[in-house]
Order: structure tokens, then sequence, then C-alpha cells
């Protein structure tokens, strides 16, 4: 049978107090990202990337909002902080950089999915994103994988042939390089699978075995804990709700070691260090944990909402895949 506890002991509580979390980080780090400077003891929020970023979170958790005590709300107020309240500029922006079109929109495109859009901006959009809109510069295979995720999400169409052809020249075709291969290597192989997913929402044609990907996630996984990486290890995560692969050993117990560490209310990143934290002056504190970890306690959150909705699926979609205890 599935089984429902994230955390020894726990359940439901237990989850919605991260997803609420991961929510509040979200707002919070949007109204600092629009309020700089914050603290010169961590590199600065990207103002560019945080809406993104929180858009994507907040499309993760919206099929959940209705399950868990706080959530709607929650998400009703994230969903307002990222409305897009200057239409003009920023219709005029796009029509500046039409080919990178797709990227400029990713805010009111996951919007007008959750039906939150502005009907205002929506002719205009459909007219910049539609089939024969400029496609911009060369992108490496998990990022062309990104455009057509984003124009199906717009268009409500998916190319299968296409979403195949491109996943064949993503990293999960082929076995990791786990020698020499990069960080930027491993969050290449997250993306792809959280792309051609849909955040999990869909299966797909995977180009190889899911055995042989999931044998390259455990051993990207293993990397990342070993180096305290948070940041890496709840992105490669997902790789097992997403792809309905049940949890290796290794993948459970780390499940279990994140989700304890962000009980304290955000999951540290790679940037993060108590012992400088402590000796921030007081109002810099939050700044710090922002600018360090923001990134971490959202993709933690949506970790956490691909685990849910594989434990809400029906039975024909879950049936081999259970939470660990």
């Amino acid at each position: 049978p599935l089984q429902t506890r994230a955390v020894p002991g726990a359940g439901d509580e237990d989850l919605a107090r991260l997803l609420l979390a991961a929510v509040d980080v979200a707002r919070r780090t949007l109204a600092a990202s629009q309020n700089p400077p914050g603290t010169d003891a961590a590199p600065a929020l990207i103002a560019e990337k945080v809406p993104n970023e929180s858009a994507m979170l907040l499309r993760s958790l919206w099929d959940l909002r209705d399950d868990l005590p706080g959530l709607a709300t929650a998400l009703s107020e994230l969903g307002d902080d990222l409305a897009i309240f200057d239409p003009i500029t920023f219709a005029i922006r796009l029509c500046l950089h039409p080919g990178i079109a797709l990227d400029l929109a990713l805010v009111p495109i996951h919007l007008r999915d959750l039906g939150l859009g502005n009907p205002c901006l929506e002719p205009f959009l459909d007219s910049v994103l539609d089939d024969d809109r400029p496609l911009g510069p060369e992108r490496p295979a998990h990022r062309r994988l990104e455009t057509e995720w984003l124009h199906g999400l717009w268009s409500g169409r998916v190319n299968p042939t296409a979403l195949a052809d491109t996943l064949r020249t993503t990293s999960l075709a082929w076995e990791f390089d786990h020698l020499s291969g990069t960080t930027d290597d491993a969050y290449a192989f997250t993306h792809a699978v959280l792309y051609a997913t849909d955040h999990g929402r869909r299966n797909v044609p995977l180009p190889r075995t899911p055995e042989q990907i999931e044998a390259d996630a455990d051993a990207i996984l293993a990397v990342a804990v070993d180096a305290g990486n948070h940041d890496v290890a709840a992105e490669i995560l997902w790789t097992w709700p997403m792809l309905r692969i049940p949890w290796s050993p290794l993948a459970a117990e780390t499940w279990r070691f994140l989700a304890d560490v962000a009980a304290q209310g955000f999951l540290p990143g790679p940037g993060f260090d108590p012992s400088l934290h402590d000796r921030l002056p007081a109002v810099e504190r939050d700044a710090y944990v922002l600018q360090t970890s923001y990134h971490t306690t959202l993709v933690h959150g949506m970790l956490v909402a691909a685990v849910m909705a594989v434990m809400r699926a029906p039975n024909s979609l879950a049936a081999d895949w259970s939470m660990p205890l």
C-alpha cells in the first residue's frame, strides 16, 4: 500500500509546514529582490530569476491548494505578488527581445495556466509566442527542452515527436560522466527531468531504461550528499517521483534528511554558513538566508509537491511507488 508519511512519525501536517515555509520564502525573496541591497555577506539576488522560480513553485503546488490548510491563501497571495503590474513596459521588452520571448514570459505563461493571467496581455502574447516566433540564441539540449515545455504550456499543445527527439539529445540519454562531470552537468540532468515531465505531470518515453537513469541519479545524489550540497540533492531527488521510480535506499534516506533540515523554515543553500549568519547584525540575517538559500528552499518545495502529487495519484500511476516511513 502507498505510504503517506514523509518524516518518521509524522504526516501531512509536516508536508504542509514545508510547503508553506517555501511559499513564505518565495514571497519574502520577491520583496527583497525589488528592494536591494540586502547584505554584502552573500551574492545579491538576481531580480530576473526570482519571479520565474517563484512562479514555478506556485504552479508546482497549485493542484494541492485545497488539500492542505492555509495553502490556498498563501498561493493566492504569491500569485498576486507575481502579477504583471506594468504590462506596457513588459510588452515593450518582449518586442525588443523576441528571440527570448518565451524566457521573458515565463511568469505570465504560468499565471495564465493557473487561471490567473492578465486578459489584457493574452492577445499580445499569442502574437509573440506563436509557432513562427524567432528561435533566438542556440541553446543546450535541456534549455531546448525548456522552451518546448514553455511553448506547450502556452499553446496547450505538446509535440510528442519533438519531445522525444530533444530528450535523446539530453544527458538523460547516455551515462553521466561521474569522474569529470560538473555541478552544471548535474543541473542539466535535473532540469531535463523537470521540463520533460512537466513537474511530473506526464509520462514521457525515456531515452534509456529507468534503471539506467536511476543509477546516474543515485550517483549524482551521493556526490551532492557528500559535498553537503542540499540544492543539487533536492533537485536530483525529484527524479524518483517525477519519473515514478521507486525510491532507492539513498534517495529515501536523503528525502528524510532534507525534510528534517528544512523543518527550521528553510533549506540551507550551498553558500549558507551558519557561523557567519550568527555573527551578522540581526537586521542582515534574514537577507543572508534569502540570498544564500531561497533557491534551495524553493526547489525543495517543488520536490515535496512532486512527492505529494504521486501520493494522491490514481492507483494506476502510483502502484509501484511508495513513500518511505
